[in-house]
C-alpha cells in the first residue's frame, strides 16, 4: 500500500502530465486554425477575383516589361495628371475627321507656320512680292521676224479705233499704270491695223501698247489671237520658264555691255485667256519689269 508520500508523488505526475496534454491540444487546435483561415482566404479569392476582372478592374504589366498600369474600361477618358493630356479610349464608331493641316481660302504662306490650323498670321499675303531671283534666259542674237506677205487678192485690212481693239481683245491694255514705274506713260495710240481674209476671217490682228518714261526708258506690250506677236526672233543661252500667276513665262535678256552684270533690256513671252503676248522694256530694272509682266498675266 502507497504511503503518501507516493500517494502525492502519484497525484504532482499526474497534473504535470495533465498540464502537458493541456498544451499539447492547444497548438494542434491553433495550428488548424491558421490552417482553415489560409484555406478560407484563398477560397475568397478565388471566387472574388474573377468577379473583379469581368467587371472590369485589372492589374498588370503590358508586354513591354513597363510599370503595372490600372485600367478601369468603366471611365470614358484617363487623365494624366502631370500633363493634362487626355486620351480618349479606343471606339469602333467613325471618327470625325481631323483638321488638315491648310485653312481653306488661306494660302499656306500666311498661316501660323507653328500651328498650321491656327488663324493667319497679321502679316499681309503677298501675291504680288517679286523674287530676288528670276530666271532671265540671256539672250545671244537676235533676227528680224519680218511680217508675213499676204495676198492682196485674197485679203483686206480694216483700221479699228482703240475701243474696237479692246473689245476684240477682251482686256484693256491702255490702263496698266498701276503695274508700271510712275515715269511711264501710254502713248496714246488710236488705230490699229487688222487684217482679214476674203471669207472673213481675221488673220492678223497684231495690237501694240506702247508706254513711254523718261531717259529712253520704256515698255510695249504686243498681244494677238491669231499667232505669236513676233518683231524678233532671239537666241537664247536656256530656255527655263517663270511659273507667274499660273501662266508659263519665258523671259530674255541682254546684258548692257560685255561684261556687264546688269540687264538693259527684257522681254517675256507667254499666253493668257487666248492671247499670246510679247512684252519688251528698255532701261527697266527687273523688279519693275517682273512687276509689269505679273500684272498683265492676272488681266482677266
Amino acid at each position: 500500500m502507497k504511503n503518501s508520500n507516493e500517494w502525492i508523488k502519484d497525484i504532482k505526475e499526474k497534473a504535470e502530465n495533465r498540464v502537458v496534454e493541456q498544451k499539447r491540444r492547444r497548438k494542434i487546435i491553433a495550428s488548424v486554425s491558421s490552417s482553415i483561415a489560409c484555406l478560407a482566404l484563398i477560397l475568397c479569392s478565388a471566387f472574388i477575383l474573377p468577379n473583379m476582372l469581368n467587371g472590369g478592374l485589372s492589374i498588370g504589366a503590358d508586354s513591354s516589361g513597363a510599370t503595372p498600369t490600372l485600367n478601369n474600361s468603366t471611365t470614358s477618358q484617363h487623365t494624366n495628371n502631370s500633363d493634362s493630356q487626355v486620351i480618349a479610349p479606343p471606339s469602333s464608331d467613325k471618327q470625325p475627321d481631323q483638321p488638315s493641316s491648310s485653312i481653306p481660302g488661306i494660302s499656306s504662306e500666311t498661316q501660323n507656320p507653328n500651328n498650321p490650323t491656327s488663324a493667319p498670321s497679321t502679316e499681309p499675303s503677298k501675291p504680288n512680292v517679286i523674287p530676288v531671283d528670276f530666271t532671265v534666259n540671256r539672250i545671244t542674237g537676235q533676227i528680224s521676224a519680218a511680217r508675213l506677205y499676204r495676198d492682196p487678192a485674197e485679203h483686206y485690212e480694216e483700221t479699228w479705233t482703240r475701243q474696237q481693239m479692246m473689245k476684240y481683245l477682251g482686256v484693256n491694255l491702255t490702263q496698266l499704270s498701276s503695274y508700271m514705274p510712275k515715269d511711264l506713260v501710254y502713248a496714246e495710240l488710236d488705230s490699229f491695223t487688222v487684217i482679214f481674209h476674203n471669207s472673213g476671217n481675221i488673220v492678223e490682228d497684231l495690237a501694240t501698247f506702247a508706254y513711254r518714261g523718261n531717259d529712253g526708258r520704256s515698255l510695249t506690250v504686243s498681244a494677238s489671237k491669231t499667232g505669236k506677236p513676233y518683231d524678233y526672233l532671239y537666241s537664247l543661252e536656256t530656255s527655263k520658264t517663270e511659273k507667274i500667276n499660273g501662266n508659263e513665262v519665258l523671259i530674255g535678256g541682254m546684258l548692257k555691255s560685255e561684261g556687264s552684270n546688269e540687264y538693259g533690256f527684257f522681254y517675256a513671252d507667254f499666253e493668257n485667256q487666248g492671247i499670246s503676248y510679247r512684252v519688251k522694256a528698255n532701261h527697266l530694272t527687273g523688279e519693275e519689269f517682273y512687276k509689269a509682266v505679273q500684272g498683265i498675266t492676272g488681266l482677266k
